[in-house]
């Protein structure tokens, strides 16, 4: 039975959604300001005066444990916030629990889809003529992550970007919006803002594909454990690759080849939700 959508539902779906990116978007300001504020007051102690342009600089060096802080209290925040709200979906946003059929293969696909579905992008995004500009601002981007410490790179792209991400797009914010408008537009829009984030050209444009598909996959089974495993395994990819010399061209053929096979296997699984009604309903 189709579902009708009202235009009170509509934006009270868009206001929840707002409010949860907010949460989102406030965590990255308040750890930025603390962290600038701190960097601003303990140069003044050392050299006293303060240099902006220095701080700056430090604050930058710093960008991944901000990162990690930041989405820590973003979790937190968007928990309290889905709690204080009482109703569906708010409280389904933070349910991760595993309520869908066919556990294990579901789980694994998500897995080789993360695995090769990172190798099988990079080698698209490879191939394309993007302007040099747009190259260099993903160059630069890449840096941040690349100049870290190892183990805050494990702990920040590998956890909790795949954590706090699945929590606040997926769940938190296209959970709220499927309640007001048709399930692809919610997937479209939550995946928009997903790209948006990501500050360059080049990352909004696969940052929004890959939304797509991670909003795909929790609608499909209703839980952000598939997604969260899928992005999970996408990031780790990415980090191994970053040691790498390269990967050859045979490996991304093949890869390109198993992670369409990925998707086309994770499409026909049927999955019915914890109340037995079926979510397979095509986007």
């Amino acid at each position: 039975m189709e579902q009708k959508y009202s235009a009170r539902g509509f934006w009270r779906a868009v206001a929840r959604a707002c409010a949860f990116f907010g949460v989102y978007l406030g965590a990255q300001v308040i750890v930025t300001s603390a962290l600038t504020t701190l960097y601003t007051f303990l140069f003044a102690l050392r050299h006293g005066t303060v240099d902006d342009n220095a701080v700056t600089e430090m604050v930058y060096a710093s960008v991944m444990e901000l990162t990690v802080i930041a989405n820590v209290i973003a979790i937190i925040l968007c928990i309290i916030l889905a709690k204080a709200f009482k109703k569906k979906p708010s409280l389904e946003a933070i349910d991760m629990t595993l309520s869908f059929n066919k556990k294990p293969a579901v789980l694994g696909a998500c897995v080789f889809l993360g695995i090769f579905g990172q190798i099988a992008i990079l080698f698209i995004l490879n191939i394309i003529p993007f302007p040099e500009a747009w190259t260099e601002l993903l160059d630069e981007s890449n840096s941040q992550i690349t100049n870290a410490n190892p183990i805050i790179q494990v702990l920040s792209v590998a956890i909790m970007a795949p954590l706090a991400e699945e929590i606040v797009f997926r769940a938190s914010i296209q959970g709220s919006l499927k309640e007001g408008m048709p399930r692809w537009i919610s997937i479209l829009v939550a995946s928009l803002v997903f790209g948006i984030m990501h500050a360059n050209p080049i990352g909004i444009i696969y940052a929004t594909a890959l939304g797509i598909m991670m909003g795909w996959i929790y609608s499909k089974f209703n839980s952000i454990i598939p997604s969260m495993v899928f992005h999970l395994a996408f990031n780790t990819t990415s980090l191994i690759i970053s040691l790498l010399d390269g990967v050859k061209f045979i490996t991304c053929i093949i890869s390109c080849v198993l992670f369409a096979l990925c998707i086309v296997f994770i499409a026909g699984i049927k999955n019915s939700d914890k109340n037995g009604d079926n979510n397979d309903e095509a986007l």
